[in-house]
């Protein structure tokens, strides 16, 4: 738990953070200058005394707490809040709904200890609602395992870290999940973001949907940058996080074999 916070508070820059402590203002969950999204999750004990603001690189995942004015959604932002028995201005959403458009509401549910919460939340989005399971609060958004493979056509996954070239990675694809769900730009290698290489005028990501083991499903191929991965201090293992464009989590990890460093 972090210390009481007085007056207002940013949370933005990419990365995940807790909030369940007080912060006697507004909080501001990402902002526009954000390459990444930055993912706040609200948890019981935490209280905003004004407004929680969610720009559209933000992530707001309610488990709980306070906000003495109101939860504000921009356009791109995603908030889930996490509960059974959800009421909006008092009136039960029908069973098996996941999701609400709410443009200023009163949102009610109850978490699986059986403490009840309420925010004001004013949404350019769906509000997505799923239900705890049996941890009640201390149920973890989901995290979804995906396998990476970190040069698909290689089998020794040599990198040369003086290299001015790219390291191709893939996520790929199952039965249960589509990879090219996922937000390239939230893509982070050993908790280090923006690796992806850019080219041309526009600095367009290098960045593409195919099929790199033939089994018939799209996988999402991303390029990294060799010097941001040398500059990172990648070593033998790399880990792996995103978030889909719907706002879940995704982990993955593959090895390389380091060949030379800067």
């Amino acid at each position: 738990m972090a210390d009481d916070v007085q007056g207002d508070l940013e949370l933005a820059g990419g990365g995940e953070y807790d909030l369940d402590y007080s912060v006697m203002g507004n909080v501001y969950v990402g902002n526009i200058e954000d390459s990444a999204d930055t993912t706040v999750n609200m948890l019981p004990g935490g209280y905003v005394r004004d407004a929680l603001v969610v720009s559209d690189t933000g992530i707001l995942n309610v488990f709980g707490g306070t906000c003495d004015w109101l939860v504000s959604i921009a356009s791109d932002a995603v908030i889930n809040v996490y509960g059974t028995n959800y009421q909006v201005d008092g009136e039960p959403v029908g069973e098996g709904v996941t999701e609400v458009y709410m443009p200023l509401n009163e949102l009610a549910w109850v978490d699986g200890d059986g403490n009840d919460y309420s925010l004001f939340i004013c949404s350019d989005v769906m509000v997505q609602l799923p239900g705890l399971v049996s941890d009640g609060m201390n149920q973890e958004p989901e995290v979804i395992n995906v396998e990476v493979d970190i040069k698909p056509d290689s089998s020794d996954n040599a990198v040369n870290l003086r290299s001015k070239g790219v390291v191709p990675v893939a996520f790929v694809s199952n039965e249960t999940f589509d990879a090219t769900r996922i937000d390239f730009e939230t893509v982070t290698v050993n908790g280090n973001v923006g690796l992806i290489k850019c080219r041309g005028k526009k600095q367009r990501p290098m960045v593409s949907e195919t099929d790199v083991n033939g089994d018939g499903l799209v996988d999402l191929l991303v390029k990294l940058d060799t010097q941001m991965l040398a500059d990172a201090g990648v070593e033998s293992v790399c880990e792996f996080t995103a978030t889909t464009y719907d706002g879940m989590a995704v982990r993955g990890s593959d090895s390389i074999t380091v060949v030379g460093r800067k």
